[in-house]
């Protein structure tokens, strides 16, 4: 199974051990933001569809609890370098990830590749669906539309080269991804004109307006 398509394990299994935990996730989801709140409810609906055995329920509560205990131990090092930390931290990670994976079935991978399939699919529509929103509201030319796709695609191919980037912990991915992010910002500004930006501007002062009442 591709290296991508297991994404969404290590994002849904850490979520799963035993009733006791869903009721820990539950009660995370009253402090969190509705955007959280979408992705751990899929994240769950994705460990239910699995239909773990018993003795993969036990197996994966085992590895949690290893995973946990490294960590305890990485916590109490006094001597190491942040950058050594955050190596570590990562190595824990990947090796839990790992051991997670050894456990499931043929067709639980598949479950899971065909959901990561259906989520980049659900993104690209997303995708579109924003770009006719931005040629409604802002009037697009063609030449700018098909710039800021230009970009988006770009954007994309930067960000699966850093997640597979072997040389970076997850830190470092993340600073690049934040990096990225604002930088992808600032090349979208660069595609549209003074009155678009404007109009931009203009929306989210409405947005926060009503959000405070």
């Amino acid at each position: 199974m591709k290296k991508s398509a297991l994404s969404i394990l290590f994002l849904a299994i850490v979520l799963l051990t035993v009733s006791a935990q869903d009721k820990k996730i539950n009660k995370g989801h009253q402090n969190s933001n509705p955007a959280a709140m979408k992705r751990k409810a899929a994240q769950k609906e994705m460990i239910q569809s699995l239909n773990l055995s018993d003795e993969q329920k036990e197996k994966m509560k085992k590895i949690g609890e290893e995973h946990k205990n490294k960590m305890e131990a990485l916590e109490k090092e006094q001597t190491i370098s942040v950058k050594e930390y955050n190596d570590r931290k990562t190595a824990i990670a990947k090796e839990a990830k790992s051991s997670r994976e050894a456990i499931l079935t043929t067709e639980q991978r598949n479950k899971i590749a065909a959901a990561k399939t259906e989520q980049e699919n659900k993104k690209k529509e997303q995708f579109e669906k924003r770009m006719n929103r931005m040629d409604t509201s802002l009037g697009l030319s063609d030449v700018q539309r098909k710039k800021i796709i230009s970009l988006h695609e770009k954007n994309q191919l930067k960000k699966k080269a850093i997640k597979e980037d072997a040389s970076l912990n997850d830190q470092e991915k993340k600073i690049k991804m934040t990096s990225l992010k604002n930088e992808t910002k600032e090349e979208r500004k660069k595609i549209l004109t003074a009155e678009q930006l404007s109009k931009i501007e203009d929306r989210k002062k409405k947005v926060k307006g009503i959000q405070k009442n």
